[in-house]
């Protein structure tokens, strides 16, 4: 069982698993003294053997090889490397200036790795499918705590020998300290209810990145 105190399950694509790992990481963690493991969650591999646009799934590909990468630096440096290399992607996948802002296709992956400190041969990971069965079993606890019908991010707390948790919080704003632990306090408070499953209302907002970015 993992010492941590909670989940967060990420693909480096996903814009909101940004946003909700950053108010996690970023502003709850470090108020609460929160032990967080960030585990890997592939888009791709959950839409595999689907009938879907073939070019849906190639977009999908790019973000499952930066996986890979972060499951290297893992192997080479525990958790907190590969929390540091995803956090060093987002700052450029999801950079506020649209005009530097790339894509897990272009992201320069040598530079990422420069910026933390880690092997640049590293890099040579994205094509490496040996990394596959660990970002897979990260994916299946991820769809057996909050089910298969669901997007990401999603987060998990530990219950006795088990992972309880949800799709979300889906996020578009960061909010200040006092609102962010409120937000992980009903959060919490949800999980803890067996008999609990959903809440959801229509988006109309797109995530707030320059937000996100003045936290890191």
């Amino acid at each position: 069982m993992s010492n941590a105190d909670v989940r967060v399950y990420v693909d480096p694509e996903c814009p909101f698993c940004w946003m909700t790992s950053t108010w996690l990481c970023k502003v709850v963690a470090p108020a609460r003294q929160l032990n967080v493991e960030m585990r890997p969650i592939s888009l791709w591999m959950r839409n595999e053997g689907r009938d879907l646009d073939p070019g849906y799934m190639a977009e999908k590909l790019p973000s499952l090889k930066l996986l890979r990468v972060l499951m290297a630096l893992e192997e080479s440096g525990g958790n907190t490397a590969f929390q540091a290399g995803y956090f060093e992607l987002g700052r450029s996948n999801f950079n506020p200036d649209e005009s530097v802002r790339t894509k897990p296709s272009t992201v320069d992956v040598a530079a990422m790795l420069r910026a933390i400190g880690a092997d640049e041969s590293l890099a040579s990971a994205r094509e490496d499918e040996t990394y596959d069965d660990k970002i897979r079993l990260g994916t299946n606890e991820a769809e057996a705590i909050a089910g298969n019908d669901v997007g990401t991010p999603i987060i998990a707390i530990p219950r006795g020998d088990a992972w309880v948790g949800f799709f979300g919080p889906v996020i578009t704003q960061i909010p200040e300290t006092d609102n962010a632990l409120a937000l992980w306090d009903a959060l919490q408070a949800m999980m803890s209810q067996d008999g609990f499953f959903e809440l959801k209302r229509g988006r109309d907002q797109r995530p707030h990145l320059d937000q996100a970015a003045s936290h890191l």
